[in-house]
């Protein structure tokens, strides 16, 4: 049933092959339909849980949809390619495909003028989707995709057996000074490195100051320091607060530490704390270090009942003239990935959140059940700023050079505040 090809086939033969599907799409905008359109997806979940669950959402509306050509296809990125740049190129060429993956949110933006709304009108998205989560399938207005999975960024893991040899209960942790306390006391009882953190990648320290921004001033604060309406004071606490935390407390080699090798910092018990999405259980998991009896985790201190968000979502994109090449299997693939039996298939084998409230858990792993409590209990859903829910994609580039010029050793913390502000008010 499903045709599947290289990603690099953008021949010819394939232009003109979708030119007249693309025709045939805007078409079916003034009442016509394509003949025999096939439903192409393409998305870059290429190994791991995340190949799974992709898996378990295709193979799910295939059986629900037998009768539906499609051609879901993964995006393998060669050389300095990316996703994005492979979806973009299609898109300015005049060939969409029927659907795409993408963050939703800021990230949005990287396809403007090649998002359409056709597809999602009439309530398709139901109020089973909470408020912020389809607030942010919109752009200029309009929804233009659809969420698949949430994920929470500002979450504070631990190594059990360290916290418990310092005599530091995690759960106990109500602010970020709370935090800096059971820092040094890690530092003064143990041998371990209070805390594991990467900073080769400022997006890193980006969402560790984010993190301590809600949990030192609150959702109130952050969304005033993202809108451009003051916050500075917020900030430049954060700022701070981060810039304690990343100069007694974290490992000599930080600035060449990655995300993956600081979650090996915590799995091998050099280190105490990491502040990182919960997407971490996942490699915690591969490794062998098992949830709750070797590895826990907490809401970073003092943001307890708020949720900082990524959103993954597909998009419904258009041609130049606004067509779509499959409109009504568009529209039926759009439903299926909204729907509670696709949510439930994605998010299951991945881990994640579905953004609906009302899909089943009985099939979720501890972990992610516990997870799916903590968005559907939380009292703020708030966008992330390092993963680009927030802000555009060049927003983000800006505040993380921001961080690199100034917040690295020696820290300009004055600098670092008011380019970070400079940063998301551009």
């Amino acid at each position: 049933m499903s045709d599947r090809y290289p990603a690099s086939a953008l021949t010819r033969r394939r232009l003109l092959e979708t030119a007249g599907a693309t025709a045939a799409g805007f078409a079916g905008c003034l009442g016509a339909e394509p003949e025999d359109p096939q439903l192409e997806v393409l998305h870059n979940w290429n190994s791991g849980p995340e190949q799974e669950a992709v898996t378990a959402l295709t193979d799910g509306f295939e059986t629900a949809h037998p009768d539906v050509d499609t051609d879901f296809r993964p995006i393998a990125i060669a050389g300095n390619k990316t996703f994005e740049w492979v979806v973009r190129n299609r898109l300015e060429q005049g060939d969409p495909p029927s659907s795409f993956a993408t963050r939703a949110g800021g990230a949005l933006g990287r396809y403007e003028g090649y998002l359409g709304d056709e597809a999602l009108r009439d309530g398709a998205l139901s109020e089973a989707h909470v408020d912020a989560v389809r607030e942010h399938c919109r752009y200029d207005g309009r929804l233009v995709a659809v969420p698949l999975s949430v994920q929470r960024t500002n979450c504070l893991f631990y190594g059990v057996d360290v916290v418990e040899e310092a005599g530091v209960d995690p759960d106990a942790l109500s602010t970020p000074t709370d935090l800096l306390d059971a820092l040094d006391l890690v530092a003064s009882e143990t041998d371990a490195t209070p805390m594991a953190h990467g900073m080769y990648e400022p997006r890193t320290t980006l969402r560790l100051i984010a993190s301590v921004l809600l949990g030192q001033s609150g959702a109130d604060a952050y969304a005033a320091f993202l809108e451009g309406d003051g916050g500075e004071e917020a900030v430049r606490r954060a700022v701070e607060t981060t810039e304690r935390i990343l100069s007694n407390h974290i490992q000599s080699e930080s600035d060449s530490f990655g995300e993956f090798d600081a979650r090996e910092e915590l799995v091998r018990g050099r280190a105490t704390f990491l502040q990182q999405g919960d997407w971490a259980a996942d490699e915690l998991r591969s490794e062998g270090f098992e949830y709750g009896t070797d590895w826990d985790v907490v809401p970073f201190p003092g943001t307890e009942r708020t949720y900082a968000m990524v959103l993954d979502a597909f998009a419904y994109p258009v041609d130049e003239n606004g067509g779509n090449p499959s409109p009504s299997l568009t529209e039926t693939w759009l439903g299926y990935v909204a729907g509670r039996e696709g949510q439930r298939r994605f998010n299951a084998r991945r881990g994640t959140t579905p953004t609906r409230v009302d899909v089943s858990t009985e099939t979720f792993e501890p972990f992610a059940a516990r997870s799916v409590d903590a968005f559907r209990d939380a009292e703020h859903h708030v966008p992330s700023l390092a993963r680009g829910l927030a802000v555009d994609p060049e927003r983000v580039s800006d505040a993380e050079t921001v961080l690199r010029e100034y917040f690295s050793g020696p820290f300009n913390a004055e600098a670092t505040v008011q380019g970070l502000i400079d940063a998301v008010r551009t």
